[in-house]
């Protein structure tokens, strides 16, 4: 793939969205059917293409066939008229914009992960509008559910939830249902350790490989005779069920392979039984392995992948990847800008989530067509930094670079890979960048 098949897939993917302006705009018999000084065409750029500036210095930076770039009340006006549905559809096309994407022994390595998103205060918006406790003050919230490709530094798949609805096993189930079928293996951290996501994810035939808490309580270990060594890889084979009645309380002693669901546990398989009616179950496979990491400091993980294929040594390597979508969402939000909105409005706040998704998309392919120079023996290995390549695929797209200068750019943007570093997580409190205090 060559960097010019990127620019000609954003430009085929946004001719094909004005090409069916009815299904994007509000008014399908009005909007976006006049020649305006802000067609259909360059609303869609501009939006998918801004940075982190104010609304005024954005509209300046971007090139205009005037003399004088497009007002602020007037651009408000026509983004007014696209649906939030335009920007979906883009960031849905860019998910699968890199060609023979890389594979980990015939899987796609799907990392499935939340992330808070700090969105400009509006009480009226009452889906993300949260009223502070213990003396903070009110703040708009909204939850991000993603599933991301790993090997292939790709956003596949969203979920957006108001922080009043926030439920990420929900959302996981969702993704498993609607994915793709190919050869997919979903790596999950402990807040979806659930039977019904692994439910899901055997109903539609897929792998999985979910880290699980290691207390026994509230935990699918707690509930398992297991044995009592630092280190053990057991096949475990549950039958789940609603009913519990004396016939199947004598089952339940049998802790390895039954288990009851209570009505008030979501699982999406098994129907409320009546008194009268016979046990319903479902068959439910899984590994549970606990290993060793550095030191004394061990983890367990549910999987359903093969023992022979994919031993203990091999999950630890494939669970340690699935720190990337950490760092994808830390790229997303400060380099890409999705923590820098310009405006309040609900539905204008979607549609660049959605562009910055796409732009994070865009970018990730236009990386994988640069070749970083390995001839010279250097001390250190390199990649391309991902916020310089935003910037330059931000002139590319927006016809500033070439595509041969661009190109030239990007591999010359490189930063060191240091391995094996680890550095002890703090959790900070993350803000949106308000818009009087923005770059000027």
């Amino acid at each position: 793939m060559m960097l010019d098949d990127v620019l000609h897939k954003l430009n085929d993917i946004l001719d094909e969205i004005v090409s069916n302006r009815s299904e994007y705009v509000t008014d399908p018999q009005r909007d976006m059917k006049r020649k305006r000084k802000l067609p259909m065409r360059q609303m869609l750029e501009r939006i998918l293409l801004m940075g982190g500036g104010t609304l005024h210095n954005e509209l300046l930076d971007f090139p205009s066939d005037s003399d004088l770039p497009p007002s602020t009340p007037a651009f408000v006006q026509q983004r007014d008229k696209l649906k939030i549905e335009a920007f979906e559809t883009i960031f849905r096309n860019t998910s699968e914009i890199i060609r023979n994407p890389i594979s980990y022994d015939g899987y796609r390595l799907i990392a499935v992960d939340g992330s808070d998103i700090h969105i400009p205060l509006n009480k009226n918006d009452t889906e993300t509008f949260c009223i502070g406790t213990n003396g903070q003050k009110p703040y708009n919230l909204m939850h991000l559910n993603a599933t991301y490709d790993i090997l292939n530094n790709t956003y596949l798949d969203v979920i957006l939830q108001g922080c009043h609805e926030i439920n990420e096993t929900d959302a996981f189930s969702t993704f498993a249902d609607r994915s793709s079928p190919e050869k997919t293996l979903y790596i999950a951290d402990r807040n979806y350790e659930s039977y019904n996501c692994m439910a899901h994810c055997i109903a539609n035939g897929r792998d999985f490989l979910t880290r699980a808490k290691d207390s026994n309580e509230r935990s699918i270990k707690g509930g398992l005779e297991l044995p009592d060594t630092d280190e053990f890889d057991i096949d475990i084979t549950l039958k789940l069920t609603r009913k519990n009645s004396k016939e199947t309380r004598d089952l339940f002693r049998l802790k390895n392979e039954y288990r009851w669901i209570p009505s008030t546990s979501r699982f999406d398989y098994l129907s409320k039984t009546k008194h009268k009616e016979e046990a319903e179950f479902f068959t439910l496979p899984f590994r549970i392995v606990r290993f060793r990491l550095n030191g004394d400091s061990y983890e367990i993980v549910l999987t359903s992948l093969d023992r022979n294929l994919f031993p203990s040594d091999k999950l630890r390597e494939i669970y340690a990847l699935r720190w990337g979508i950490e760092t994808s969402f830390r790229t997303l939000k400060y380099s890409a800008g999705m923590l820098a909105f310009h405006s309040r409005k609900p539905k204008f706040v979607r549609q660049e989530i959605y562009a910055r998704l796409a732009m994070y998309n865009l970018t990730a392919a236009a990386m994988s067509c640069i070749s970083i120079d390995t001839s010279q023996k250097k001390k250190h290995r390199y990649k391309i930094n991902n916020a310089a390549a935003l910037h330059i695929c931000r002139k590319l797209f927006s016809g500033i670079f070439s595509v041969e200068m661009s190109a030239r750019e990007l591999a010359r943007s490189v930063s060191v890979i240091r391995d094996n570093r680890s550095y002890k997580r703090i959790n900070s409190r993350k803000i949106v960048f308000e818009f009087m205090y923005r770059v000027a």
